[in-house]
């Protein structure tokens, strides 16, 4: 009632519609509240004569990462997408930004190394408070919160499947906590698919001061799986597969926060990895004298990583430019022995080969990236990398691959009138190592320029976007760009193929259209195409199409239902890498319960063709393949 007074009393202050789309958000009046949050950010620039730039400009980024979370939890992932990066090319220092795009990537299932990098950023910016961990703002909660809060949570599902989930969060005075501990077991889809794991995650912050903040994280885990490649390809033969291994991760941070807009972040990581592989074949074979006789065919893999990385970025607000300057000194040292061998029946053993490889790669990297805001339609983003890496890729005779590049980029983003945008964008770069969580720039105009590719791939990128708000409740965003990639080692992106090769390119091209069809329904539709081809006489046509409906109640009802269809079967080749084309589809429900104490969730997918073959286009596609069977989950989150 105060706030609709307070428009009454002033229509042009934003302020009531910012705390009234957050009211309505919290009651799962989501639609209601992407009215308002536009409504607040058409006003931002009504206090210039009270406020500086710097400030209207944290304003709207502040606005713009509010309205990206409820057009997200609408299911307008692409809108929010848009709205969340104009939030960091508006403030580079906003953590909130950060963090929104690194939870959109986990929703949508496009975890990468640009993914990592937004979470280092965002936990490193992030002020000490109750709410540092947890919240989409830089500033405490408007509702008040409990100094510690915690959650846990349990899913089952089919194969056996389940999930746990217990975690711990808030702050007093100048410390900042997060615990969280996470349990997966699943028996798979099919024979021998089976996948089990355990992680501990403590972060802590702690403020000297306003000024000086430091950040501490460690990470350890477990796990073990059996043979998961049969999910890329469901004609393969399952054999006894084991991978089983151990890692860690540790990190130390500092922020100092200079003045309004210009940080300084460092941060000093530590990790490992020790795994060991087993891959065991068995077939009845006539040996002349013997008869019918047993072959045992064994493969096993140890690998050892460990690596420290050092990274630093500095950055500075002159006039209109928002400049980042920063450097990144990694050394990784990496083991590998493989050992194979063949078992005649009980008594002959032939052991085949066996290897020991040894990589110690080293990465120097200095950059300056400058986002120049011309004025509050128009932004270009340029810098130039400097790149060295060392023992990128080792063969097995010892010679090894090093990286010696200076790599440019350029960014336009325009926007022409109200309710058009025009993105393009230009830049080389020299793949990182995916799991370090680089705090170095990582996408150009809302193009990303880091991915799961192999460490050390030099890429070469072209893009051209065109985003379009035909109103308020309809969005639209088209992209089309042109990839170039130039791997370290022979690329093998299908497991049962002698297909491989280090030389790629590949165009692409994305429509989306999503809309807003009243205050509780929504819909997103979205039909790619790409062409990969490379330097051999491969060539494949990839298309998908998906859409999404998603309708919230405010009593606490979230319901989304969605169709992907996937066809990988247009291609040309002299082998027999042939991929399938198959439609998932899918609808999960949720309810608040408790006045918010808990909320219980289930989700329904299934695939049509539970047999197929999936043709990668990065390494890491394969830890997010579709599950090859029916999957029905069913779970409970209990708040604290």
């Amino acid at each position: 009632m105060e706030l609709r007074r307070a428009i009454e009393l002033d229509p042009l202050d934003p302020t009531p519609y910012l705390y009234l789309a957050t009211i309505f958000t919290d009651q799962y009046r989501a639609g209601e509240g992407i009215l308002a949050l536009q409504k607040a950010i058409d006003l931002n620039d009504n206090r210039l004569t009270t406020r500086s730039r710097f400030l209207l400009d944290q304003d709207r980024a502040l606005k713009n990462i509010s309205l990206a979370w409820s057009l997200a939890f609408m299911g307008l992932h692409e809108w929010a997408k848009a709205i969340g990066d104009w939030a960091v090319w508006n403030d580079p220092t906003n953590s909130s930004a950060y963090l929104f795009r690194a939870s959109e990537s986990v929703h949508l299932r496009q975890v990468g190394a640009d993914t990592l990098g937004d979470v280092k950023r965002a936990h490193l910016l992030q002020p000490v408070n109750a709410n540092t961990f947890i919240t989409y703002t830089d500033y405490q909660e408007l509702l008040e919160q409990p100094s510690f809060r915690g959650s846990s949570l349990v899913d089952i599902g089919t194969d056996e499947t389940v999930k746990t989930r217990a975690f711990l969060q808030g702050g007093q005075g100048k410390m900042a906590v997060f615990v969280d501990a996470n349990y997966f077991t699943t028996d798979g889809p099919k024979t021998e698919t089976g996948n089990r794991g355990e992680n501990t995650l403590i972060r802590i912050k702690y403020a000297v001061s306003r000024q000086h903040q430091f950040l501490f994280e460690g990470l350890a885990g477990h796990r073990n799986e059996e043979d998961l490649s049969i999910l890329q390809n469901g004609y393969a033969s399952p054999n006894h597969h084991v991978v089983h291994g151990d890692y860690w991760q540790g990190q130390i941070g500092y922020h100092w926060r200079q003045a309004p807009g210009n940080d300084l972040l460092l941060s000093l990581q530590i990790d490992g990895l020790d795994t060991n592989g087993l891959d065991e074949s068995s077939d009845t074979i006539i040996l002349s004298g013997f008869g019918p006789t047993s072959l045992i065919t064994r493969s096993s893999l140890d690998f050892y990583r460990k690596g420290i990385r050092g990274e630093a970025i500095q950055f500075l607000r002159v006039n209109n430019h928002r400049l980042s300057i920063g450097g990144a000194l990694e050394d990784l040292f990496v083991s590998e022995f493989f050992n194979h061998s063949r078992k005649f029946g009980i008594l002959m053993v032939n052991a085949l080969n066996s290897s020991n490889i040894k990589n110690h790669m080293r990465e120097f990297r200095a950059y300056i990236r400058d986002i120049w805001k011309i004025s509050q339609n128009l932004i270009i983003d340029s810098g130039i990398s400097v790149c060295n890496m060392d023992g990128v890729w080792q063969a097995s005779d010892g010679s090894s691959l090093e990286r010696k590049e200076i790599l440019p980029h350029i960014g336009i983003s325009k926007k022409i009138g109200i309710k058009d945008t025009v993105r393009t964008a230009y830049f080389q770069e020299i793949q990182p190592h995916y799991l370090s969580g680089t705090l170095q720039p990582i996408e150009v105009a809302g193009f990303s320029r880091v991915s799961g590719v192999t460490p050390g791939t030099w890429s070469w990128f072209y893009g051209l976007g065109w985003d379009r708000i035909w109103s308020k409740k309809l969005f639209s965003r088209m992209e089309i760009f042109k990839l170039y990639r130039r791997y370290p080692n022979q690329f093998m992106p299908w497991a049962f193929s002698n297909l491989s090769w280090k030389d790629e390119q590949d165009t692409s091209f994305r429509l989306t259209l999503e809309s807003l069809l009243n205050k509780r329904t929504s819909v997103s539709i979205s039909f790619g195409v790409t062409k990969l081809k490379p330097k051999t006489d491969y060539e494949r046509l990839d298309y998908d199409v998906g859409a999404r409906l998603t309708w919230v109640h405010p009593k606490g009802w979230r319901i989304q239902g969605a169709v992907w269809y996937v066809d990988q079967k247009e291609q040309r080749h002299t082998n027999s890498a042939v991929g399938d084309n198959f439609t998932i589809l899918s609808i999960s429900l949720e309810k608040s319960l408790f006045d918010k104490k808990a909320l219980f969730f289930t989700r329904l997918e299934n695939i049509t063709d539970q047999q197929y073959r999936y043709l990668l286009t990065e390494p890491t596609d394969a830890t997010q393949l579709p599950w090859q069977r029916k999957l029905f989950e069913l779970g409970v989150q209990w708040n604290f």
